[in-house]
């Protein structure tokens, strides 16, 4: 459960995809780096992790990692950042487990370094402490989609089941901002490569307090082209 007495707030941002979807549209770029506007995508999630008074971004890097380094040298000095970097894929599991040196608290935020989810992150951290929950993911209601699977809620927040992708008139899916305890990957001391989504929230549904809260806030993904094109007209009017 989150202590009272964190005053650090962190966050480990996945960066480290392939982008092999959008890969035609802006070619051999990190996803985090995408223009959007005339900014990367990456100067969008910072302006947001500052609004969110974030004090430790860990940036969990992989393919093109040495183009994000520099990026954020040359620009962000005065961000409190650090670098987890993958030697081989890790899968977003062993990603995660990998920054975790570098995280100090026990509870700690994941997001991922291709959707913009803004929502109010205290807000997740209240729900978090009055659930006393292992995990907590931001969900958000969207209509007639079929990119997304689906999450099913108990009447208490639970998460009872992650349903796969299908078109869907309307439902809740996952937003992709999570608030973890460490101790969730205690039993992968020793798996290297693995993933979050599915051998963590899937397979360990019922061995963690896994709850689900929804958000009323802006939500993008860019990971496909289309998605990609509405960015560079949405994000830029949200800053």
């Amino acid at each position: 459960m989150i202590s009272i007495k964190q005053t650090t707030k962190e966050v480990v941002l996945l960066c480290g995809g392939l982008g092999t979807r959008l890969q035609a549209t802006v070619g051999n770029t990190p996803k985090a780096l995408a223009p959007v506007g005339d900014k990367p995508f990456l100067y969008w999630l910072f302006q947001y992790l500052e609004q969110q008074n974030f004090t430790n971004i860990v940036l969990s890097l992989g393919h093109l990692s040495a183009a994000v380094v520099e990026y954020c040298h040359a620009n962000y000095a005065h961000l409190p950042l650090q670098y987890s970097i993958e030697n081989q894929p890790l899968g977003t599991g062993g990603a995660i487990k990998q920054s975790l040196s570098l995280i100090k608290n026990n509870s700690f935020f994941v997001m991922n370094g291709d959707t913009l989810f803004n929502i109010d992150t205290e807000g997740l951290m209240n729900n978090a402490k009055a659930w006393n929950t292992d995990i907590s993911i931001a969900l958000k209601n969207k209509k007639n989609f079929e990119r997304y699977g689906t999450v099913e809620l108990s009447a208490v927040q639970r998460i009872k089941a992650f349903h796969e992708k299908k078109f869907t008139e309307e439902g809740l899916i996952n937003g992709g901002v999570y608030l973890l305890e460490k101790n969730v990957f205690d039993s992968f001391e020793e798996t290297p490569v693995f993933s979050f989504e599915k051998d963590i929230l899937e397979i360990k549904l019922n061995d963690y307090k896994i709850h689900g809260f929804e958000f009323d806030s802006y939500f993008i993904d860019i990971g496909v082209p289309d998605d990609y094109a509405k960015a560079q007209i949405e994000i830029p009017s949200l800053f």
